[in-house]
């Protein structure tokens, strides 16, 4: 076990909030002095104790994502490291992609958030612990499988363009040929999806670690091995969540993917095993976990994050520019002085997972008892109206823009050069718009190219 951790400084006494009082007294001085010397490991504990890993980077943000960090808070955008411990906050309207070091990605809608409270690193697994404390959550496992290449389009585009350029689609020259016009829409859809299973097998080669990862609501805590886990939640409210098959995120080899759950309860030590691809609902009472037939509300969300190549391509670049670190067979020194991470075994881990299911059951049941006694001072915190947990405005920008550039991208810019190109009619027929068509303009356009008085009616 490392004693030292790159980024702490050599002290670790906390100048910032130390009181001189109790710094001057040198009876207390020594009573301290005393426990800490009658264990061995003291100083190496304390320094673990206060000592954060780095989890991630902000892939994308639209509209305004807040961090929390100790007690103050800052704007995050593309590239902000994120931290053990903090709390990632979406407003109203605004969405957010994270990047984690092991490659999963995780999706905040409006008025959403996470707390990432840990990261262990073992010899063959990277073991996550979080919080969803609110609104609407995707945690994307990473997977080996390449994606089954789609000719649809991509679905989330609010986050058009990325800010990791590279990761950005190709798009069409404002001149094309008849034959481009007709066929280059399909090309220019596969293009990400080639680009980014290249990508995905060349990233396999290093890439010798699964993830695990805890994850916590207020009503159920979830853990299983690379699970991809959508949820929703609500203050003092039903919870749901959904572990995604590999069709459902765009892979083309379908995995089963086995999971656990635990209720709530203080005496509730009950762990149920779980079938993926189905929608379970847990009441607030989280005493019963039931499977229900998907809202409708969650079939257009789910829409939303079903074809993103473009995601997962800027997910492959980061993976390569800040991970491969972790999935080097580095020493518990190395790993600790040259990137600031405590190497973990898995012995460790075990102990870990089992004190994780007693100790987050018991918290978030006392937590669902406040809640309930505090429910108008949680709203005010996280400044929120009394809304259901099933609703619309998770998605609605998204879809509206995914609707919206579904029509711009029927406005087509195909240049005629024939003549018979330039009738409206034989435009009409081959589906090339130059402009929106109101039914008139096809009447006008069928008359002129039969030459056809208006006046004498249809023929």
């Amino acid at each position: 076990m490392s004693s030292e951790f790159r980024g702490q400084t050599k002290s670790l006494i906390n100048w910032k909030e130390l009181e001189a009082q109790n710094w001057l007294n040198v009876k207390k001085w020594q009573e301290d002095r005393a426990f800490r010397d009658s264990y061995k490991y003291w100083e190496t504990l304390r320094r673990l104790h206060k000592h954060s890993e780095p989890v991630g980077r902000v892939l994308e943000c639209v509209g305004r994502c807040l961090n929390y960090r100790d007690t103050g808070q800052h704007k995050i955008q593309y590239r902000s490291e994120i931290m053990e411990g903090d709390e990632i906050q979406t407003l109203e309207d605004s969405y957010l992609w994270i990047f984690l070091y092991d490659g999963t990605l995780v999706r905040l809608a409006p008025k959403s958030s996470i707390t990432f409270k840990e990261i262990n690193i073992l010899e063959n697994k990277i073991f996550w612990h979080a919080r969803v404390n609110l609104g609407n959550v995707l945690w994307l496992n990473r997977s080996t499988s390449i994606l089954k290449e789609q000719t649809l389009r991509q679905t989330d585009l609010i986050f058009f363009p990325l800010s990791l350029y590279d990761a950005n689609p190709l798009v069409r020259d404002t001149s094309l040929s008849l034959e481009d016009y007709l066929f280059s829409d399909n090309l220019l859809i596969e293009q990400p999806y080639q680009q980014v299973n290249s990508f995905i097998e060349k990233n396999n080669k290093w890439v010798n670690k699964k993830s695990e990862v805890f994850l916590v609501l207020p009503n159920t805590s979830i853990y299983g091995e690379a699970l991809s886990i959508d949820t929703y939640v609500g203050l003092g409210q039903s919870n749901y969540f959904k572990v995604r098959d590999e069709i459902e995120v765009g892979l083309q080899t379908p995995v089963v993917r086995n999971f656990k759950y635990n209720l709530r309860g203080f005496a509730n030590e009950e762990i149920s095993d779980g079938n993926f691809g189905f929608w379970y609902e847990v009441p607030a009472s989280a005493r019963e976990a039931n499977q229900i037939s998907t809202p409708p509300e969650f079939s257009l969300n789910e829409l939303i994050t079903r074809r993103i190549p473009s995601i997962y391509l800027a997910r492959e670049f980061m993976l390569e520019k800040y991970s491969k670190y972790l999935f080097e067979d580095l020493t518990v020194d190395e790993l600790a002085k040259n990137y600031g991470i405590r190497k973990w075994n898995q012995l460790e881990l075990s102990k870990r997972v089992d004190f994780l299911w007693t100790f987050m059951r018991r918290l978030e049941t006392s937590n669902l008892v406040v809640a309930g006694r505090y429910r108008e001072s949680l709203l005010e915190k996280y400044n929120l109206k009394d809304d259901n947990v099933i609703r619309s405005d998770y998605y609605e920008l998204a879809y509206d823009r995914y609707v919206k550039e579904g029509e711009k991208g029927r406005e087509n810019i195909y240049i005629p050069t024939l003549n018979s190109e330039k009738k409206k009619r034989w435009q009409i027929m081959h589906g090339i718009r130059t402009k929106k068509l109101t039914q008139e303009d096809v009447r006008k356009a069928y008359y002129e190219e039969v030459k056809i008085d208006p006046s004498l009616g249809e023929p």
